[in-house]
């Protein structure tokens, strides 16, 4: 089994040393080391070529003609990618040692797991620990675990992205499903790219940190955007949009698993759920109906934060409204 990692950069000279030296440093150390730079303006690129000679596994720069961003970025090198896994890497985390060796011996034991995602040691800029994991700030919570064990990841990530990119890694036979990344994605590259193989594979979670999740000021995601993300204006507008580009490629899915169909209607009712709160009348009283119906039918529950999210609805101004 062949290992990629795809490595995007971008003005990261300042942390990027150190995230090498920790994928040099594996106990399984990579079969391919894929960076795609985003036209860095800083000394990237040369750390880079610098280290490229220092290893003993092949690394391949590209450096793009034109800046792509985040989501694009991380589409390209995943594309560039010949492994059987794809470890999806940050320029400004540190693995720890044992990171690629773990991930493949969960590959190796289950052959239909389609994606894997682990904890991660929440640090600041100087690698200091902050006490706690991803798993404990995102709140990743008992019935999530238990869904995403029992092989409904699906819809627990329908609900909510529980995968953090910088940990990832999933099977490069689902590229073709998760490319291309779209552009402006409410979910982010992360979200999008595990809620897509979440429909067609199993998925599973390693309840250990394997790297160093390092918080700073300059970097592009990070536990503070994402707080943020769903404030956004037009978020729901952009997770309508999102959601309906997922339920295209999943129909299209060839030799589709048996329960394919029925994630399909999760993924319409949810669409339907989002539109609702969308048309939301900005009347209080008018907007009660349809803030009961949702209720009643158990959406808001199965796709928001059930009682919390309708009184949010209820009490707010009817746009542009945090949807979770």
């Amino acid at each position: 089994m062949k290992i990629s990692i795809a490595l995007c950069t971008y003005n990261g000279a300042r942390f990027l040393p150190e995230q090498l030296a920790s994928i040099a440093s594996q106990t399984r150390p990579p079969d391919e080391l894929i960076v795609c730079d985003d036209r860095s303006q800083d000394d990237t690129v040369d750390i880079i070529r610098r280290f490229a000679k220092t290893v003993g596994f092949p690394v391949s720069l590209h450096v793009n003609d034109e800046n792509l961003g985040s989501f694009q970025n991380f589409g390209k090198a995943i594309g560039l990618c010949e492994g059987d896994l794809i470890a999806l890497c940050d320029q400004d985390d540190v693995w720890l040692p044992e990171k690629l060796t773990r991930i493949a011996s969960e590959f190796e034991t289950n052959p239909k797991l389609g994606l894997l995602f682990t904890d991660a040691a929440v640090v600041d800029a100087q690698r200091k620990p902050l006490g706690f994991g991803i798993f404990t700030f995102f709140k990743f919570t008992e019935a999530e675990r238990r869904a995403i064990l029992q092989g409904r990841g699906f819809y627990a990530l329908l609900r909510r992205n529980v995968v953090t990119g910088a940990t990832a890694a999933f099977r490069s036979e689902w590229r073709h499903l998760v490319l291309p990344i779209e552009r402006n994605s409410f979910l982010a590259h992360d979200g999008w790219i595990a809620l897509l193989i979440s429909a067609v594979a199993p998925i599973a979670f390693l309840d250990e940190p394997l790297i160093e999740y390092r918080q700073h000021d300059s970097q592009i995601q990070g536990i503070r955007i994402n707080e943020r993300k769903a404030d956004s204006a037009g978020a729901y507008e952009t997770h309508v949009q999102q959601l309906g580009s997922i339920r295209e490629r999943l129909v299209r899915v060839a030799a589709p698993p048996e329960d394919l169909p029925n994630k399909i209607k999760w993924l319409d009712s949810q669409i339907r759920h989002v539109q609702t709160r969308i048309n939301i009348p900005r009347n209080k009283i008018k907007r009660l109906p349809s803030i009961m119906k949702e209720l009643f039918s158990g959406r808001y529950h199965r796709y928001s934060n059930g009682f919390y999210s309708a009184v949010r609805d209820l009490i707010s101004r009817g746009n542009n409204r945090r949807h979770h």
